[in-house]
């Protein structure tokens, strides 16, 4: 019996749960694990800066490079 039917012959006899476990492990080791999100708060700091701003961000941008034109 070759080594691949020895290790299927013996996930036919795991539960659901132990399969999980085995499924991820081989996911780690094929290193196929999908990237890990990063929680990026960034947006905050930005809408932060410009909370003041009203009326058109377009608008803003442009007045504010208006002494460089």
């Amino acid at each position: 019996m070759s080594l691949k039917e020895q290790v299927s012959s013996q996930l036919n006899q795991l539960s659901e749960a132990e399969l999980a476990k085995v499924s991820q492990y081989i996911i780690e080791l094929k290193g196929q694990l999908p990237p890990r999100r990063v929680k990026n708060d960034a947006y905050l700091d930005v809408r932060k800066a410009f909370k003041d701003v009203s009326g058109s961000m377009s608008q803003f941008i442009i007045d504010e490079r208006e002494d460089r034109l």
